[in-house]
Protein backbone atom coordinates (compact mmCIF):
# COMPACT_ATOMS: atom_id res chain seq x y z
CA UNK A 1 0.00 0.00 0.00
CA UNK A 2 1.48 3.47 -1.41
CA UNK A 3 1.58 6.16 1.38
CA UNK A 4 2.58 9.68 1.75
CA UNK A 5 5.46 10.00 4.60
CA UNK A 6 7.38 13.55 5.39
CA UNK A 7 10.80 12.61 6.22
CA UNK A 8 12.84 15.47 8.51
CA UNK A 9 16.24 16.01 8.15
CA UNK A 10 18.24 16.49 11.81
CA UNK A 11 17.98 20.03 10.87
CA UNK A 12 14.33 20.01 11.24
CA UNK A 13 14.13 17.76 13.75
CA UNK A 14 16.75 19.81 16.23
CA UNK A 15 14.14 22.62 14.90
CA UNK A 16 10.72 21.44 15.72
CA UNK A 17 12.24 19.27 18.96
CA UNK A 18 14.12 22.19 20.75
CA UNK A 19 14.28 22.01 24.55
CA UNK A 20 16.82 19.10 25.95
CA UNK A 21 17.29 17.83 22.18
CA UNK A 22 18.58 20.46 21.00
CA UNK A 23 20.44 21.27 24.57
CA UNK A 24 22.08 17.13 24.36
CA UNK A 25 23.50 17.84 20.58
CA UNK A 26 24.86 21.29 21.09
CA UNK A 27 26.86 19.58 24.54
CA UNK A 28 27.65 16.61 22.50
CA UNK A 29 28.95 18.86 19.16
CA UNK A 30 31.00 20.96 21.78
CA UNK A 31 32.55 18.43 23.53
CA UNK A 32 33.59 16.65 19.90
CA UNK A 33 35.03 19.67 19.32
CA UNK A 34 37.84 20.46 21.91
CA UNK A 35 39.94 17.20 20.13
CA UNK A 36 42.20 17.87 17.49
CA UNK A 37 41.14 16.65 14.12
CA UNK A 38 37.97 15.48 15.16
CA UNK A 39 34.98 17.11 12.95
CA UNK A 40 31.33 16.39 12.31
CA UNK A 41 29.94 16.01 9.00
CA UNK A 42 26.51 16.89 8.04
CA UNK A 43 24.00 14.87 6.00
CA UNK A 44 20.01 15.10 5.05
CA UNK A 45 18.98 12.69 8.38
CA UNK A 46 22.79 12.70 10.44
CA UNK A 47 26.30 14.03 11.19
CA UNK A 48 29.18 11.49 11.16
CA UNK A 49 31.77 11.93 13.55
CA UNK A 50 35.56 11.53 11.37
CA UNK A 51 39.25 11.66 12.32
CA UNK A 52 41.25 11.81 9.46
CA UNK A 53 38.81 11.07 6.58
CA UNK A 54 37.65 7.70 8.97
CA UNK A 55 34.32 7.55 10.04
CA UNK A 56 34.31 6.64 13.45
CA UNK A 57 30.68 7.93 15.04
CA UNK A 58 26.93 8.94 13.83
CA UNK A 59 24.60 11.58 15.56
CA UNK A 60 21.14 11.21 14.90
CA UNK A 61 17.71 12.68 16.15
CA UNK A 62 14.97 9.91 16.60
CA UNK A 63 11.82 9.62 18.49
CA UNK A 64 12.57 13.15 19.91
CA UNK A 65 16.01 11.90 21.49
CA UNK A 66 19.61 12.25 20.35
CA UNK A 67 21.43 9.14 19.10
CA UNK A 68 24.42 8.61 18.83
CA UNK A 69 26.36 5.51 17.43
CA UNK A 70 30.03 5.14 17.86
CA UNK A 71 32.42 2.64 16.42
CA UNK A 72 33.35 0.51 19.86
CA UNK A 73 32.53 -3.06 20.39
CA UNK A 74 29.50 -3.18 22.34
CA UNK A 75 29.96 -6.30 24.16
CA UNK A 76 32.96 -4.60 25.88
CA UNK A 77 31.34 -1.88 27.10
CA UNK A 78 30.04 -2.26 31.03
CA UNK A 79 26.36 -2.84 31.37
CA UNK A 80 26.01 0.90 33.27
CA UNK A 81 26.02 2.33 30.06
CA UNK A 82 23.37 0.96 29.03
CA UNK A 83 24.04 0.87 25.30
CA UNK A 84 21.90 -0.86 22.70
CA UNK A 85 23.94 -3.44 20.29
CA UNK A 86 23.32 -2.81 16.38
CA UNK A 87 25.75 -4.94 15.10
CA UNK A 88 23.35 -6.71 13.44
CA UNK A 89 21.95 -3.97 11.65
CA UNK A 90 23.77 -2.58 8.21
CA UNK A 91 22.82 0.82 8.67
CA UNK A 92 24.96 0.51 12.06
CA UNK A 93 27.89 -2.08 11.49
CA UNK A 94 30.68 1.06 11.31
CA UNK A 95 29.37 2.04 14.41
CA UNK A 96 27.59 -0.63 16.76
CA UNK A 97 27.01 0.78 20.14
CA UNK A 98 24.10 2.77 20.52
CA UNK A 99 22.82 5.03 22.59
CA UNK A 100 19.91 7.22 22.78
CA UNK A 101 20.04 10.71 25.45
CA UNK A 102 17.08 11.02 26.79
CA UNK A 103 18.52 12.53 30.64
CA UNK A 104 21.53 13.95 32.19
CA UNK A 105 22.75 11.00 32.94
CA UNK A 106 22.99 9.31 29.45
CA UNK A 107 24.06 12.35 28.18
CA UNK A 108 27.15 11.49 30.78
CA UNK A 109 27.55 8.32 29.20
CA UNK A 110 27.76 9.70 25.85
CA UNK A 111 30.67 11.99 26.75
CA UNK A 112 32.79 8.71 28.85
CA UNK A 113 32.02 6.65 25.59
CA UNK A 114 33.17 9.45 23.06
CA UNK A 115 36.04 9.77 25.50
CA UNK A 116 36.82 5.75 25.35
CA UNK A 117 36.13 5.94 21.18
CA UNK A 118 39.25 8.92 21.32
CA UNK A 119 41.31 7.01 23.22
CA UNK A 120 41.08 4.19 20.94
CA UNK A 121 41.48 5.76 18.19
CA UNK A 122 44.80 7.37 19.26
CA UNK A 123 43.17 10.65 19.59
CA UNK A 124 44.94 13.05 22.46
CA UNK A 125 45.05 16.15 21.68
CA UNK A 126 43.14 18.91 22.72
CA UNK A 127 42.29 22.35 21.73
CA UNK A 128 39.62 25.48 22.98
CA UNK A 129 35.88 24.02 22.03
CA UNK A 130 34.51 25.84 19.39
CA UNK A 131 31.93 28.59 20.50
CA UNK A 132 28.81 28.06 18.68
CA UNK A 133 25.38 29.36 19.80
CA UNK A 134 22.95 26.62 18.54
CA UNK A 135 19.95 28.28 19.35
CA UNK A 136 20.69 30.55 16.16
CA UNK A 137 21.80 28.18 13.87
CA UNK A 138 18.93 25.77 14.53
CA UNK A 139 15.95 29.16 14.94
CA UNK A 140 12.89 28.41 15.55
CA UNK A 141 10.62 27.70 12.65
CA UNK A 142 7.30 25.98 11.52
CA UNK A 143 6.70 22.59 9.54
CA UNK A 144 5.80 24.69 6.68
CA UNK A 145 8.99 26.72 6.34
CA UNK A 146 11.36 23.90 6.97
CA UNK A 147 9.21 22.18 3.94
CA UNK A 148 10.02 25.03 1.84
CA UNK A 149 13.88 25.21 2.95
CA UNK A 150 14.24 21.97 2.17
CA UNK A 151 14.51 20.50 5.20
CA UNK A 152 11.43 18.49 4.91
CA UNK A 153 10.89 16.17 2.24
CA UNK A 154 8.23 13.68 1.16
CA UNK A 155 7.61 10.56 -0.10
CA UNK A 156 5.82 7.97 -1.13
CA UNK A 157 6.66 4.27 -0.02
CA UNK A 158 5.17 0.94 0.21
CA UNK A 159 4.50 -0.11 3.64
CA UNK A 160 1.80 -2.30 4.51
CA UNK A 161 -0.40 -1.77 7.79
CA UNK A 162 0.81 -5.30 9.18
CA UNK A 163 4.32 -4.16 8.50
CA UNK A 164 4.07 -0.90 9.41
CA UNK A 165 2.67 -1.88 12.66
CA UNK A 166 5.39 -4.30 13.40
CA UNK A 167 8.26 -1.63 12.88
CA UNK A 168 6.66 0.45 15.40
CA UNK A 169 6.35 -1.98 17.80
CA UNK A 170 10.43 -3.30 17.06
CA UNK A 171 11.33 0.57 17.45
CA UNK A 172 9.08 1.39 20.28
CA UNK A 173 10.19 -1.81 22.40
CA UNK A 174 14.13 -0.69 21.78
CA UNK A 175 14.83 -3.19 19.13
CA UNK A 176 17.10 -2.34 16.58
CA UNK A 177 15.98 -1.29 13.25
CA UNK A 178 17.25 0.04 9.76
CA UNK A 179 17.77 4.21 9.97
CA UNK A 180 14.81 4.65 7.81
CA UNK A 181 12.30 2.54 9.67
CA UNK A 182 12.97 4.41 12.70
CA UNK A 183 11.46 7.47 11.11
CA UNK A 184 7.74 6.08 10.99
CA UNK A 185 7.78 6.36 14.52
CA UNK A 186 7.89 10.26 14.25
CA UNK A 187 5.11 12.46 14.68
CA UNK A 188 3.32 12.06 11.70
CA UNK A 189 2.00 15.15 9.59
CA UNK A 190 -0.10 15.46 6.50
CA UNK A 191 -0.44 18.37 4.04
CA UNK A 192 -3.64 20.33 3.64
CA UNK A 193 -3.77 22.19 0.53
CA UNK A 194 -6.45 24.65 0.85
CA UNK A 195 -8.13 26.40 -2.65
CA UNK A 196 -10.56 28.98 -2.35
CA UNK A 197 -12.69 30.81 -5.35
CA UNK A 198 -14.33 33.99 -4.99
CA UNK A 199 -17.86 33.91 -6.39
CA UNK A 200 -21.28 35.63 -6.38
CA UNK A 201 -20.74 39.08 -5.02
CA UNK A 202 -16.99 38.32 -3.44
CA UNK A 203 -16.16 37.99 -7.56
CA UNK A 204 -13.25 40.63 -7.79
CA UNK A 205 -13.03 41.78 -4.69
CA UNK A 206 -9.76 40.85 -2.53
CA UNK A 207 -6.20 40.67 -3.75
CA UNK A 208 -4.85 39.20 -0.50
CA UNK A 209 -6.59 35.90 1.34
CA UNK A 210 -5.80 34.65 4.50
CA UNK A 211 -6.18 31.08 5.87
CA UNK A 212 -6.81 31.57 9.96
CA UNK A 213 -7.33 28.34 11.95
CA UNK A 214 -8.20 26.86 15.59
CA UNK A 215 -4.50 25.04 15.77
CA UNK A 216 -3.07 28.52 15.51
CA UNK A 217 -5.45 29.60 18.20
CA UNK A 218 -7.38 31.84 15.81
CA UNK A 219 -4.44 34.17 15.61
CA UNK A 220 -4.15 36.58 12.77
CA UNK A 221 -0.13 36.66 13.38
CA UNK A 222 -0.14 32.95 12.07
CA UNK A 223 -2.49 33.78 9.67
CA UNK A 224 -1.43 31.39 6.04
CA UNK A 225 -1.17 34.16 3.36
CA UNK A 226 -2.76 32.21 0.04
CA UNK A 227 -1.00 32.68 -3.33
CA UNK A 228 -3.94 34.32 -5.86
CA UNK A 229 -3.76 32.24 -9.22
CA UNK A 230 -5.78 34.60 -10.96
CA UNK A 231 -8.69 37.12 -10.12
CA UNK A 232 -10.82 34.81 -8.28
CA UNK A 233 -8.71 31.42 -7.16
CA UNK A 234 -6.42 31.53 -4.53
CA UNK A 235 -4.25 28.54 -3.29
CA UNK A 236 -2.24 27.94 -0.08
CA UNK A 237 -1.12 24.70 1.91
CA UNK A 238 0.28 23.97 5.40
CA UNK A 239 1.04 20.94 7.82
CA UNK A 240 -0.93 19.40 10.07
CA UNK A 241 -0.15 16.52 13.33
CA UNK A 242 -1.98 13.38 12.29
CA UNK A 243 -5.21 13.78 14.46
CA UNK A 244 -5.67 17.24 14.27
CA UNK A 245 -8.76 18.39 14.59
CA UNK A 246 -9.10 21.55 11.84
CA UNK A 247 -10.87 24.21 11.64
CA UNK A 248 -10.35 27.28 9.58
CA UNK A 249 -11.76 30.55 8.16
CA UNK A 250 -10.86 33.01 5.26
CA UNK A 251 -10.23 36.28 5.59
CA UNK A 252 -9.28 38.96 2.85
CA UNK A 253 -7.67 40.92 5.08
CA UNK A 254 -5.83 40.09 8.74
CA UNK A 255 -8.53 40.93 11.01
CA UNK A 256 -12.30 39.42 11.29
CA UNK A 257 -14.04 42.76 9.79
CA UNK A 258 -13.02 40.89 6.49
CA UNK A 259 -13.92 37.32 7.45
CA UNK A 260 -15.84 35.29 4.81
CA UNK A 261 -19.88 35.60 4.81
CA UNK A 262 -22.26 33.65 3.30
CA UNK A 263 -24.09 33.70 0.11
CA UNK A 264 -27.37 35.87 2.09
CA UNK A 265 -23.95 37.71 4.06
CA UNK A 266 -24.31 35.65 7.02
CA UNK A 267 -22.52 34.10 9.43
CA UNK A 268 -21.20 30.83 8.45
CA UNK A 269 -19.61 27.68 10.71
CA UNK A 270 -16.11 27.05 10.89
CA UNK A 271 -15.16 25.11 7.69
CA UNK A 272 -14.31 21.99 9.70
CA UNK A 273 -13.27 18.79 9.63
CA UNK A 274 -13.51 15.43 12.35
CA UNK A 275 -9.82 14.70 11.91
CA UNK A 276 -6.69 15.06 9.75
CA UNK A 277 -5.48 11.26 8.81
CA UNK A 278 -4.31 12.08 5.56
CA UNK A 279 -2.87 14.37 3.03
CA UNK A 280 -5.83 16.42 2.27
CA UNK A 281 -7.35 19.11 -0.64
CA UNK A 282 -10.20 21.46 0.43
CA UNK A 283 -12.26 23.93 -1.19
CA UNK A 284 -13.55 27.26 -0.25
CA UNK A 285 -16.37 28.82 -2.52
CA UNK A 286 -16.98 32.47 -1.31
CA UNK A 287 -19.63 34.40 -1.78
CA UNK A 288 -19.47 37.66 0.55
CA UNK A 289 -17.30 39.10 3.09
CA UNK A 290 -18.50 41.18 5.82
CA UNK A 291 -19.49 45.19 5.05
CA UNK A 292 -18.56 47.47 7.17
Amino acid sequence: MEKVYYKKSLTAKLVLERDFTLESFGMIQDFISTYVGVSTRASFDHELITYKRKTIGMIRVSRKNVVVALGLDPKKIAKKYKVIDASSVKSYAKYPTKLFVTNKKSLDNVIALLEKLFEQEGIADKKDKEVVDFEKVYYERTFLELFNQGYIKQYVRNVSEKKEAKIIEEVSSNKVVEEENEDLIEDVYHKVTFNAKLVWCASNQADDLYIINNVDNWDFAKAIKMTKVDDNTFTAYNFFKDGTKLEFKICRKQDWENVEKGIWKEEIVNHHYLVVNNDLEVEDLIHNFRID
